[in-house]
């Protein structure tokens, strides 16, 4: 799905957890792809996870309403501490990957973009053709 993506716009990075993703991971990044590892307990998942949780208090992040994000974010709790935001699934069989990966996402869009416009991000579904750019903005 990386590959399609890539293929139709400028993807300057992909993120991911190498516990999960790491063998594939290796294998984007021999392709060319640029991949950034995101360790879950690591400091910038944990500010992360505050700038991600402090954005949607302050209404800066939206999503438009996809069903596997909202489900993943319904079966997630949290706690503050004093490491930061500790957080995890509500019942074993819950799922909470999205939930992650917006986390990242957002985490990687904080960093100043190299072109100077707004990075976008792009939420994958098992669509087997990538989404089609706006016709009002260049692709990227």
């Amino acid at each position: 799905m990386l590959r399609d993506l890539a293929a139709h716009y400028k993807l300057r990075e992909a993120a991911c957890d190498p516990k999960f993703f790491g063998r594939s991971a290796e294998d984007l990044e021999r392709e060319g792809m640029t991949m950034v590892e995101m360790l879950p307990a690591s400091a910038p998942m944990q500010n992360g996870w505050q700038a991600f949780y402090q954005a949607a208090m302050e209404g800066e992040i939206a999503h438009d309403g996809d069903k596997v994000l909202a489900a993943h974010v319904e079966a997630a709790a949290s706690e503050k501490t004093e490491r930061g935001w500790e957080v995890w699934k509500l019942r074993s069989t819950s799922r909470i990957d999205a939930l992650a990966a917006a986390v990242m996402a957002h985490t990687r869009c904080q960093l100043k973009d190299q072109d100077g416009g707004p990075p976008q991000i792009l939420w994958l579904h098992e669509d087997p053709k990538p989404p089609k750019p706006p016709d009002d903005r260049p692709p990227g």
